[in-house]
Formats: structure tokens, sequence, C-alpha cells
């Protein structure tokens, strides 16, 4: 490669690639020509998307004239918004359960105790039943014979 090719491909880069969609500030120079200006407090970081998903970022931002700053800074304040309610929300259930531990406990000793009362009646009635059948009556007169 020539020294002219090769400033002819880094002439080229620093232009947008015409894409049929108009670029927001693009009649206002580059971006290497403006300082980005930081709010108080603020963070900066990158972001990795694949092809798809920036396509689709790309088309609503068309749409609405947004900058994808603006959507996924939305985006991202509502989705940490639900992840806060859904652990609020969690811990209020969780506390609500354990308040009322006793009365669970409570009747969990009243149908334990209602089965034990049903269980020993029915072995009651069964015993009756098998003592003064036929093969009770045979069961009494061996124990009173011996």
């Amino acid at each position: 490669m020539t020294g002219e090719e090769i400033l002819s491909l880094m002439e080229r880069r620093r232009c947008p690639t015409d894409t049929g969609i108009s670029q927001r500030g693009a009649e206002q120079g580059t971006a290497q020509d403006k300082e980005p200006t930081k709010r108080p407090g603020e963070k900066r970081l990158t972001l990795a998307l694949d092809g798809e998903t920036y396509r689709r970022l790309r088309l609503h931002a068309a749409q609405t004239d947004q900058t994808h700053q603006a959507i996924l800074e939305v985006a991202l304040a509502e989705y940490l918004k639900l992840e806060s309610m859904k652990s609020e929300a969690a811990t209020v259930v969780v506390k609500k359960i354990q308040s009322q531990n006793e009365a669970i406990l409570a009747g969990v000793a009243d149908v334990a105790q209602a089965i034990g009362d049903t269980l020993r009646d029915q072995i009651v009635i069964n015993a009756t039943k098998q003592l003064t059948g036929y093969s009770g009556g045979e069961t009494l007169k061996k124990i009173v014979d011996d």
C-alpha cells in the first residue's frame, strides 16, 4: 500500500458512513471537536450490544427523536425501580408470614389433635368390632381360658 492509499483510508474513517438516516448533530461538527459536558456526579460507561439490539435501538431513537443516552437512561432507571419494588415486596411478605407464625402453629396443632382424635376413635371402633365378632369371641375365650 502506498502512503496516499493509507491517507485515503484514514480520511474515510473520519467521515460517518452514509446509512440514509440523518445523524443528529452531524451539521454541528464532528464529535472530536466538542468537549463532552458532564453532569455533577456523572459516571460514564461503555455498553456493548449485539447488532440486532443496536439496530432496534437506532430505529427507536429515530422514531422517537431521542438520543441513545436518553433511551437507555430511562430504561435502566425504570428497571432498577422495579427491582427495588420487588425486593421491598418480598421483605413485606416475609415479615407478614413471620408475624403470623404463632397463629399458623396453633392451627397446625389443632389439626394434629383432630387427626389424633380421629385415629384413636377409629382404633377403638376397629378393636371393638374385632373383639365382639366371631374371631373376637375366640380371642376372648382364649384370654379367659388361659
